[in-house]
């Protein structure tokens, strides 16, 4: 077992293997993480709770070890939060992490780019260092599940849900438009966003 974060409250979310030795974690963190990289500074709220989320992190560990070999550290004003990785393959190998903020992960300001909570894509990569940040999401609060990559056609299914419609698609005849909808969308691992259904 390995701890790793920051003095004050965090959170693990995702975890996957590159099948080479290295294990990628991802979570959130509420100080200044342990071997985060130089530079970095904790961006939330303080006094935070759980319900707030922190900065978001991603970490590499040595498989056999355990030892954490670098960890990036990112966030916003508002909350932000790791939650799913999946390991990108190649040359630009790296992770790709999914998540969510209630700030710009794009711009670092406190004020969300689409909702109360949008969905955030980083890719990081295997040497620790950002390579692109987008986000996602409706005029209300969204929310990614578990990810599941297509290796083939470069691309990546999110489900999760919105408190609000997406822009091009309709309301669910069968329930009001104020409640909370399911989604399923594909994402293309350049980080543009797909049809969501």
């Amino acid at each position: 077992m390995q701890q790793w974060g920051s003095p004050q409250f965090d959170y693990g979310g995702g975890v996957v293997s590159d099948g080479a030795g290295k294990v990628y974690a991802t979570g959130f963190v509420q100080g200044l993480a342990t071997g985060a990289q130089v530079g970095a500074k904790y961006a939330g709220s303080t006094g935070t709770s759980w319900g707030h989320m922190g900065d978001l992190v991603v970490a590499q560990f040595d498989e056999v070890s355990g030892k954490q070999l670098w960890l990036y550290q990112s966030g916003t004003p508002g909350g932000d939060a790791g939650q799913h990785l999946e390991y990108q393959t190649g040359k630009a190998g790296g992770v790709l992490v999914f998540g969510a903020s209630t700030g710009n992960m794009e711009t670092g300001s406190a004020t969300s780019k689409y909702g109360a909570q949008d969905i955030v894509y980083l890719k990081v990569s295997q040497f620790g260092t950002l390579v692109s940040a987008r986000q996602a999401g409706t005029a209300a609060a969204d929310a990614v599940g578990k990810v599941a990559r297509n290796t083939a056609a470069s691309t990546v299914y999110l489900p999760g849900w919105s408190d609000a419609d997406w822009i091009g698609q309709s309301p669910d005849a069968c329930v009001p438009q104020t409640s909370r909808e399911a989604f399923l969308a594909r994402w293309c691992v350049q980080g543009v966003g797909l049809p969501v259904q």
